[in-house]
């Protein structure tokens, strides 16, 4: 439940209280050309609920671009049920090649279960919204349920499992352990395709840096770093 719910679930912003400011990088595979950025916007809206804003690009510097745009809306009921709908702008643009661009809509759903217990759901690209039929990019339709266990105030355990329509089913599953609510170590895994993830996190006054990366057996390494500020 945080600024980076906007990256899956964004009922998880339901509860937002401060207005947060979030920037993204990651060079895919330790290559600079290959390369993800993003930001995020979270602003919470007095007995409304949140909205969220997101931006995220992915691609090759002067050559290709894979853009999604992202309005979030979610409110929680009661502390306890929070949903959230998200509308989408895709644009696939390859120089000299291809340019086309979609629209897509999002459902999510959180649910506390207790104190300790997270339930969340996310339906991806309800619209089954797609790029032209020569466009080699598509966007994926996504069923997913995930749960957040926190086992004491250290230690949480998280795990999802999605649904794509294309490529089957995708499990994960990760560990936080946290220091003094400043520090927090995590790992990670997931099994399609099969990569494993490790990061830390630091909190000083408003400020939260975190630095991870993903591993993959066959295409390498690809770290990222994020940093978010609460107004």
């Amino acid at each position: 439940e945080s600024i980076y719910s906007l990256t899956n679930n964004p009922a998880g912003m339901g509860s937002l209280t401060d207005v947060y400011l979030a920037i993204a990088y990651q060079p895919h595979f330790m290559t600079k050309e290959l390369r993800t950025q993003a930001v995020y916007l979270g602003l919470p809206i007095k007995n409304v609920g949140a909205l969220g804003l997101s931006m995220r690009n992915y691609g090759i510097q002067s050559v290709s671009s894979f853009l999604t745009a992202s309005v979030s809306y979610a409110r929680s009921f009661g502390g306890i049920f929070s949903t959230s709908v998200t509308a989408n702008y895709h644009r696939y643009y390859v120089e000299n090649y291809i340019n086309d661009n979609s629209f897509s809509l999002d459902l999510g759903a959180l649910i506390r279960m207790c104190e300790q217990v997270n339930i969340g759901f996310l339906f991806r690209n309800t619209t089954f919204s797609k790029f032209k039929d020569d466009t080699e990019q598509y966007l994926p339709t996504e069923i997913a349920a995930g749960f957040l266990y926190k086992i004491s105030k250290e230690i949480s355990v998280a795990g999802d499992t999605y649904y794509e329509f294309e490529d089957g089913f995708n499990i994960r599953a990760g560990l936080e352990y946290s220091i003094a609510n400043v520090v927090n170590l995590r790992g990670g895994v997931a099994s399609n395709p099969m990569q494993y993830f490790g990061g830390i996190g630091l909190r000083w006054n408003k400020f939260q840096f975190d630095v991870l990366s993903s591993f993959h057996s066959r295409l390498g390494t690809s770290p990222q770093f994020t940093l978010a500020y609460a107004f």
